[in-house]
């Protein structure tokens, strides 16, 4: 594949809601097995088989991290994720920044919103004038 964004994105190389449809996963298994079969040779450009069928020691090793990061992610939560609760120092320094008051971390807090009145506090006020924060 000749997508310059897998050089620097993991998202595209990881799913981490369904590992097993993970590109790292899908990409080197053949075809026959399921797989997309993109693996080349560098010189000839020919396809060659990394995995033939799900069975490989190597396959089974790339699955068992890919379900890792899942289980992981399901620990820490993204967030966008229900159930999420950002880290202890964002909410210091949205505190510090007087985006939070102090009893706004005890209850759940909309993380989408919160990021939307710290950017929008960074913008240009002309003395005497309302700020209008939009609304997503």
């Amino acid at each position: 594949m000749d997508d310059p964004r897998l050089n620097t994105s993991r998202h595209i190389v990881f799913n981490l809601s369904q590992p097993d449809k993970s590109l790292l996963l899908l990409g080197p298994l053949a075809e026959s097995a399921g797989g997309w079969g993109l693996c080349r040779d560098l010189r000839s450009k020919e396809k060659i088989t990394v995995f033939a069928d799900k069975n490989d020691a190597d396959y089974a090793t790339l699955r068992a991290l890919c379900q890792a990061g899942k289980e992981r992610l399901e620990t820490i939560k993204r967030f966008d994720m229900a159930e999420f609760r950002p880290r202890k120092d964002w909410v210091r320094e949205m505190q510090r920044y007087g985006v939070l008051a102090g009893s706004e971390i005890s209850s759940p807090l909309d993380v989408y919103a919160t990021e939307q009145k710290y950017w929008s506090s960074l913008w240009y006020q002309p003395p005497g004038q309302q700020r209008d924060v939009p609304s997503r």
